[in-house]
């Protein structure tokens, strides 16, 4: 089996993690632009499945989890729930 991954939008979310981990600076409208790219696009319509009972995580959801990913404070209950294990 062959695995191909899209680097367009892997590199530029790694970026965005260590610049904010760095200068404890979060740009959220670089992160929409980074989460709007079409891959991220096509994990956000799966996972937000409502076929799938542990996921549905939205644009939105993303944004607030990562933005406030070190205060561990989240809208979405579920990420509110398991942020122990972050």
């Amino acid at each position: 089996m062959k695995i191909k991954f899209n680097l367009d939008c892997i590199k530029p979310m790694i970026d965005w993690l260590l610049e904010s981990k760095k200068n404890n600076v979060r740009d959220e409208n670089k992160l929409r632009e980074i989460l709007n790219m079409p891959d991220y696009k096509i994990e956000f319509a799966r996972y937000g499945s409502p076929n799938i009972p542990v996921c549905g995580i939205n644009l939105e959801e993303a944004v607030d989890f990562f933005l406030n990913f070190d205060k561990k404070d989240f809208k979405n209950e579920r990420l509110q729930y398991k942020k122990e294990s972050f």
